[in-house]
């Protein structure tokens, strides 16, 4: 006999609702963690902003300038370490490596269905945020003259190459030029690597990584989708059996302790942390997706896969909610932070 309360059975109306809204209801072939890990990753780079606005604006400190050797007070460590939080976007890179050599990965895949997918998922929020920041920028705030080929330059996405030196009006969008060339290079570079899978693959990521040094540092955030596909490339059972010889208590350890490296470099260099970092949120990803312990309930929690699930969007338009809070706050000034 099944004495489980009703409030145990199923969720109630409330969040039966938000389930339908936040598109939990169908989890069939879906990792839930994965939804939560997304939302955590949004939070991490919308701590970055929020603490630069909020130490330039209301403690007239620029954490551009200031690092942990630096600081002075328990406060400023802890806006530093918060503002270094430009590993949400990079673990972004590596579920989007994940889940996209899943994609190529089918029998069925077809390259030009794909692209137009990635097309749809992308350009329809990302074309009516550049309206909204134009609009918002250029003849609200007027912050902003009105330039046709900036506009598409901003359309192409082309403020993600740094010699450019292409202006954005959302300068958050610079990562999905990263996405789309993902895209684009590595269903080609899966059709040459297919036939021997992981040991291609770790022979193209190697390739890659040595020309990534070659490259503005910046660029070496990149690998981290080659991360992501690595790990797609291992079967689920096997990472299922990784997550339960490693502890989660293990994995968050070295996770706190990247993210914290990040904080106490002097400057942020990208080509010392990205490697230790791709490793620390690789173990995050396998034991949240297929482990039983903290890590995997915490990642499933609904408030984290309501986020998750609305992340790019909250992505594309926090900045600009941001600049108008700087417009109520103490003087007008035009608010920048980078990713």
């Amino acid at each position: 006999m099944n004495t489980m309360p009703d409030s145990q059975k199923s969720p109630g109306l409330l969040l039966q609702w938000l389930d339908r809204v936040y598109l939990l209801e169908n989890e069939q072939n879906r990792y839930p963690a994965m939804e939560g890990l997304r939302g955590y990753a949004v939070f991490v780079v919308f701590l970055v902003h929020v603490n630069g606005l909020y130490a330039n604006e209301l403690l007239q400190l620029n954490l551009d300038a200031l690092s942990m050797q630096t600081a002075t007070r328990i406060e400023e460590y802890f806006l530093v370490y918060l503002f270094r939080s430009h590993y949400g976007v990079d673990l972004f890179f590596l579920l989007s490596g994940f889940l996209i050599y899943r994609i190529v990965s089918k029998s069925d895949f077809g390259f030009l269905r794909f692209i137009w997918n990635r097309i749809l998922r992308i350009y329809p929020a990302f074309l009516l945020s550049l309206a909204i920041y134009m609009t918002g920028y250029i003849w609200i705030l007027e912050w902003r003259e009105f330039d046709l080929l900036l506009i598409v330059q901003n359309i192409f996405l082309l403020n993600g190459i740094l010699e450019l030196g292409v202006s954005a009006y959302n300068h958050v969008t610079w990562s999905l030029f990263y996405e789309f060339s993902y895209y684009l290079l590595f269903p080609l570079a899966f059709s040459w690597m297919r036939l021997r899978g992981v040991w291609r693959l770790l022979l193209f990521s190697a390739l890659v990584m040595a020309a990534m040094t070659q490259l503005n540092d910046f660029y070496f955030r990149y690998v981290m989708f080659l991360v992501g596909a690595m790990l797609a490339s291992v079967r689920d059972s096997e990472l299922a059996e990784i997550a339960r010889q490693v502890p989660d208590s293990l994995v968050l350890a070295v996770y706190l302790a990247s993210t914290l490296a990040f904080a106490v470099l002097p400057t942020p260099e990208f080509r010392i942390f990205i490697p230790f970092y791709a490793l620390s949120s690789a173990f995050l990803v396998i034991n949240s997706l297929h482990g039983e312990e903290f890590l995997a309930r915490f990642f499933r929690l609904r408030p984290l896969r309501y986020l998750g699930n609305t992340s790019y969007s909250f992505y594309l338009i926090h900045p600009l909610l941001l600049s108008f809070l700087l417009l109520l706050g103490i003087h007008e000034g035009a608010w920048k932070a980078d990713v």
